[in-house]
């Protein structure tokens, strides 16, 4: 598999390529440069994200001063931090990003690059992207929740495998409610526009959905009823389960007490 580029929210990029950051986050409405990717379950990718890596340098082009000071006090806001730094002080070199937060800037012409930088139509360009995503198929959108929900997947067993065999068997409940909801989600369950939308917005929409699952189940109320059910069914031989029959409960008792 060739490493160099990835899939976007609009598009495909390549190492060297610019891209648009999206109407969300700290790092919105920039334009930057792809330096590296990094896909999940690669040696250099980080394991606490659940997305491939995309490495983005938001200061391969110049921007304005106006622009620079405007993109400090963002910062600043954003991460709550009362010393405003410089715009060159800012780590804007090597930003680490999701793909659905970058838009290709692939095919865009030279002026509207020009422009995007300057910053009078940055917002107004966000604004046109998220507007096509709305016009979006349900059909694509599914496409794209299903593929992030199977990168949780991969990320999350990954994650299984390097634990202890004893905070496994901790671990049990929540690991079987993940399996499960990947399961459902991916293979069961028809979406609807809602919740493809909804979905969409987070970067592990799996632990969402399988945290709800498993804080349901882990309460065990439905416990008794499938010990009801199974009482009432009286079919577990039936489905493969062994009886015990060497021993009865009193034979049991005396071999005890020979002991």
């Amino acid at each position: 598999m060739n490493m160099n580029w990835i899939d976007v929210f609009a598009g495909e990029v390549w190492i060297g390529d610019y891209v648009f950051s999206r109407q969300e986050g700290a790092y919105s409405l920039l334009v930057g440069q792809v330096t590296e990717v990094h896909r999940l379950g690669s040696l250099l990718h980080n394991d606490d994200n659940q997305t491939h890596d995309i490495h983005i340098n938001f200061k391969a082009i110049e921007y304005p001063k106006w622009h620079q000071d405007k993109i400090a006090e963002r910062l600043q806001q954003c991460f709550g931090n009362a010393d405003l730094m410089a715009y060159d002080e800012l780590p804007l070199d090597d930003v680490v990003m999701a793909p659905d937060m970058l838009v290709s800037l692939n095919g865009v012409s030279e002026k509207l690059l020009e422009e995007l930088v300057e910053g009078d139509i940055a917002e107004v360009f966000g604004r046109v992207v998220d507007r096509e995503y709305e016009s979006i198929d349900l059909t694509e959108k599914i496409t794209w929740l299903i593929q992030r929900l199977n990168d949780n997947y991969k990320a999350y067993r990954s994650h299984v495998l390097r634990l202890e065999p004893s905070r496994i068997i901790d671990e049990a409940g929540m690991i079987s409610a993940v399996v499960d909801t990947h399961c459902y989600l991916t293979e069961r369950h028809e979406f609807d526009d809602d919740e493809a939308d909804y979905l969409l917005l987070f970067e592990n929409p799996l632990e969402i959905v399988a945290q709800e699952w498993y804080d349901h189940i882990s309460q065990l109320e439905d416990l008794p009823y499938a010990l009801e059910h199974i009482i009432e069914r009286q079919d577990a031989q039936e489905s493969g389960y062994a009886l015990i029959v060497e021993e009865s409960p009193e034979t049991s008792a005396e071999g005890a007490e020979e002991e």
